[in-house]
């Protein structure tokens, strides 16, 4: 990738890069797409987030080995939600689309 394009930068985090785009010092960005489609529901519009992954992002919670009573109600419910839709809708809300996989 960097290779074929004419000048490539490095952000320290995300609002940085970000700052650029808003700014026009910059035409395209690789980012996080989770951070990027909340950034797009908070300014509709503005850019587009493109279909295409450089690869798959995975989430997940850590639990104390000995916690499983956390962790079995933790699991009962993301299961409930995933269920009743609730999953679908905090993403559709916040992300401009059903992100999730299970």
């Amino acid at each position: 990738l960097k290779d074929s394009l004419k000048d490539f930068r490095k952000y320290p985090d995300f609002a940085a890069v970000y700052m650029d785009m808003d700014a026009g010092r910059v035409d395209a960005m690789v980012v996080d797409a989770v951070l990027a489609r909340y950034y797009n529901t908070k300014n509709p519009g503005k850019y587009a987030v493109l279909d295409e992954t450089m690869g798959d992002e995975v989430v997940a919670v850590a639990f104390r080995k000995d916690d499983t009573a956390l962790r079995d109600k933790i699991d009962k419910v993301l299961d409930e939600m995933k269920k009743d839709g609730t999953c679908k809708k905090i993403s559709e809300k916040w992300m401009g689309a059903d992100i999730t996989k299970y």
